[in-house]
């Protein structure tokens, strides 16, 4: 085995820290946007339009960068990747004009989108069997490991020295993480793919997992993030909370959420690795909380916890689609591809369900977007259900 010499645990905790250090890297725009905005660097609304160039450009980034990854070593795309975040975030602490900010930023998207094909890719040379599913389902956690540790920096350094080191250290951070990529999984060689074990994109897309894995990660991304995004304006609108009691109550749910990722390897586990059936089961639990939220949930409490349950099914199905899935893909050459493309789909199910669920909830109430998440999951049931039947 080509990677017998590979201390394991190094190259894990490598991939954890460089992973986390771009989170830090990305939820520096939400904390350091309100001093932003006050110093006249940027206006509320072009405060959201780089939000919006930095997912399209993210999504575009991992659908198309696939290829690329799967050609070259890991541990250099991966430098590359955080090479760009870093120098990216720096530029930026220097509050450069308006137009520039948008190109800087988008670069930052870029840089980031092709950080986590190549950390399955590493993970599936040193790790095999339901070790490396345990692996890949812990690494996912460190989406909210980075972003709570990027709140709490981030907001530090905006009331100590200002916006701009909310923007150069996290940069600084990336390129010193960059380093210890170069330094650590440089050493991890990826097998070698002969073309006949190669697989074909479209293939699978005919196949039975356009059903059971494509379809339904779009499904999940059209509910999940916007669950988290909603939530505080379905608190104050539709349950009356205060703003300052709403404060509170929003940490509720990325809490479940962690937790939910946490459960994730017992869970595989417990059920035999069948990701398929925790699938089937999240989107079950989510489509009756979904259900109860209609006809039941009079309190914003109650809501809340319901919601924070729907967001950590959802999060588990993340781990499934973009996570466990893809890397089984390692030795056929196209991981980085596969978890392109699924990023894509759960993006862009994200990015449709905002601007729909603003429109419902403008015509219909805040009720209409339980009844589609409830019909998102039971669809979502369905094409895993058609999937299944097609073995």
């Amino acid at each position: 085995m080509e990677n017998q010499n590979v201390k394991k645990g190094r190259v894990f905790f490598t991939c954890l820290i460089v992973y986390s250090s771009i989170y830090i890297a990305r939820v520096n725009m939400s904390v350091a946007s309100p001093q932003m905005i006050s110093a006249g660097a940027a206006s509320v609304s072009q405060i959201g339009v780089l939000g919006s160039i930095f997912s399209i450009v993210y999504a575009a980034g991992r659908l198309l960068t696939g290829r690329f990854s799967d050609r070259n070593a890991p541990y250099a795309v991966m430098a590359l990747g955080v090479g760009i975040t870093g120098c990216g975030n720096i530029l930026m602490g220097f509050v450069p004009p308006y137009a520039a900010m948008i190109v800087i930023w988008g670069m930052v998207a870029f840089g980031q989108s092709l950080l986590w094909g190549n950390i399955l890719r590493t993970l599936g040379s040193v790790y095999e069997g339901d070790e490396l599913k345990t692996r890949t389902a812990t690494m996912a956690a460190t989406v909210t490991i980075g972003t709570i540790i990027g709140y709490i920096l981030n907001s530090w350094l905006c009331r100590q020295f200002g916006f701009s080191y909310a923007f150069m250290v996290p940069g600084a951070i990336c390129l010193l993480t960059g380093l210890l990529d170069i330094a650590v999984i440089r050493k991890v060689k990826v097998p070698e793919v002969p073309e006949k074990t190669k697989v074909n994109i479209l293939s699978l897309i005919k196949g039975r997992d356009l059903a059971g894995k494509f379809i339904p990660a779009f499904l999940h991304g059209l509910v999940k993030d916007n669950v988290s995004f909603w939530l505080p304006t379905i608190l104050a609108m539709k349950y009356m909370v205060s703003s300052e009691i709403t404060g509170l109550m929003i940490i509720i749910v990325p809490a479940i959420g962690m937790a939910g990722r946490l459960l994730y390897p017992a869970l595989l586990k417990a059920l035999h690795d069948n990701e398929d059936l925790i699938t089937f089961y999240c989107f079950l639990v989510s489509a009756v909380c979904s259900v109860w939220l209609i006809v039941g949930a009079s309190s914003g409490l109650l809501a809340t916890v319901l919601l924070g349950i729907i967001y950590a099914a959802m999060s588990m199905n993340n781990t499934t689609f973009l996570s466990i899935y893809p890397v089984k893909f390692i030795r056929k050459g196209c991981s980085a591809q596969i978890s392109g493309v699924m990023d894509f789909l759960s993006y862009g199910g994200a990015a449709v369900g905002s601007a729909f669920y603003g429109i419902l909830a403008e015509r219909f109430g805040y009720v209409s977007l339980y009844v589609c998440w409830a019909v998102f999951c039971v669809l979502g049931i369905v094409m895993l259900i058609s999937a299944e039947g097609r073995r």
